[in-house]
Parts: structure tokens; C-alpha cells; sequence
């Protein structure tokens, strides 16, 4: 009886593996097709077709300040203005921000949608996205787009 247990469990150990190497195989077979439909001319003139107002709200490559993260930190030291309002209260935190960059590089539709509704941190976090120039479009399919950029901007007393 036990030489049957074994050959069953080394039978069932040879299934079990056949079948992770056949689900492993088909796996494989539709990725590269999903990969190469990407590659197909029709969906490149759809792409190509696109009315240029379309906004993206995710792209492969987001917008991004000119110069990246360090000259975005930059930017902000020089031109950022903690509202009176906020530091005679002690109010701190992080303000979200979201608008629009196009493939021109310019940003509109700034809003602050989370953050301390008081001591005017929204209102200052809106006018350093809306001075701040232009960005770097979003890339989509190796094109600039239009898209949506969220980001924090955070505001934070520090003690000295």
C-alpha cells in the first residue's frame, strides 16, 4: 500500500507541476499579445485623432516642475509666504493641489481639494502652482498630453 501512496503523490507532485508550467505558458501567450495590440497601427491613429482638449487623469509619464523634484524644493523656498493668518494660529499641514498641465506647458484648473481650510494655506498653495511657469507636459505613447497633476504641498512651523 505504500508503493502506491508514493507513486500516487510523485504522479500528483508531476500534475501539479505540469499544470503551473502550462498556466505559466498561457499567462505568458496573452501578455504578449496585450503587448503587441499597444503596437497595432489602427489604435496609433485613434491615438493620433484624439482631440487635443482630452485630459488625461493618468498617463505613463506625469507633468512635472522643470528641473524635477530639486528645482521644484527651490522654487519654493524662494517664493513660498506662510500666511500670517496660519502662523499666528500654529496652523500647519499639507494642502492638497490638483490642476492641469498642457502640451503647451502652461497649468490651469488649480485647485486645492484636502488640507486646513483656515489661516489661508490653501489660497497660498493655489498662487505658487499658478506663479509657478511652465511644467513639463505628461507623456502618454511617447506624446505630450494634457493631464491632471495632483500633488502635496506642505506647511509646516518649524521651531527654532
Amino acid at each position: 500500500m505504500s508503493i502506491q501512496l508514493t507513486i500516487y503523490m510523485k504522479l500528483r507532485f508531476v500534475a501539479t507541476l505540469l499544470l503551473i508550467a502550462f498556466s505559466h505558458f498561457v499567462l505568458a501567450q496573452d501578455t504578449s499579445r496585450v503587448q503587441n495590440k499597444s503596437q497595432n497601427p489602427d489604435t496609433t491613429r485613434i491615438q493620433d485623432s484624439l482631440p487635443e482638449r482630452l485630459t488625461f487623469s493618468k498617463v505613463e509619464v506625469e507633468a512635472q516642475y522643470p528641473g524635477g523634484n530639486n528645482a521644484w524644493l527651490h522654487f519654493l523656498v524662494k517664493h513660498l509666504r506662510y500666511p500670517e493668518a496660519a502662523i499666528n494660529k500654529n496652523i500647519q499641514g499639507k494642502v492638497w493641489i490638483q490642476f492641469i498641465v498642457d502640451q503647451q506647458s502652461n497649468v490651469s484648473d488649480v485647485q486645492a481639494f484636502d488640507g486646513p481650510d483656515q489661516g489661508g494655506l490653501r489660497e497660498e498653495a493655489i498662487r505658487l502652482i499658478t506663479t509657478s511657469g511652465k511644467w513639463t507636459p505628461g507623456l502618454q505613447n511617447g506624446r505630450q498630453v494634457r493631464s491632471y497633476k495632483k500633488m502635496p504641498i506642505t506647511f509646516n512651523l518649524s521651531r527654532g
